[in-house]
């Protein structure tokens, strides 16, 4: 499932959010169901479903709309979810956290090179396939040694 949050830093922000899933390798536009808290994208014999505690009709008619609070987009196979968008978001964005936060906690870096180091350790991991531990081929070529 692809999980994204949106939340207002300050003022008073307008958002238009596009989601425009193609089928049969792009060439086949998506058509769209409406529901109470969901559009659902079918194509090709594959149904997508975009939960969100966003105005619905905004995101099918990428209307551009002002937020006042923080907003969650699901997308994923076309199921019910078992709590609100904003529950799974927040409980996916707070495992994703204690998951990397555990992870730079084994690596031995000295202080002046934290940032750094981390954020191109993190990068690399995110590249490596987890059942063998290989790296995607020519991921590194825009790392800082």
């Amino acid at each position: 499932m692809l999980v994204r949050r949106v939340r207002p830093i300050g003022g008073r922000p307008r958002i238009r959010v596009r989601v425009r899933p193609r089928f049969g390798w792009g060439a086949e536009p998506a058509a769209i169901t409406t529901g109470s808290n969901h559009l659902r994208y079918s194509g090709d014999g594959i149904t997508l479903r975009l939960h969100t505690d966003a105005p619905v009709g905004y995101v099918r008619d990428e209307t551009t709309f002002l937020i006042d609070g923080p907003l969650s987009f699901l997308l994923g196979p076309d199921e019910r979810l078992s709590d609100r968008p904003f529950a799974i978001a927040r409980a996916f964005s707070e495992d994703t956290e204690r998951y990397w936060r555990h992870w730079t906690r084994r690596l031995g870096v000295p202080f002046e090179w934290q940032e750094a180091v981390i954020r191109a350790a993190v990068t690399l991991k995110l590249c490596t396939v987890e059942e063998t531990g290989a790296i995607v081929a020519s991921v590194t070529t825009s790392l800082p040694e």
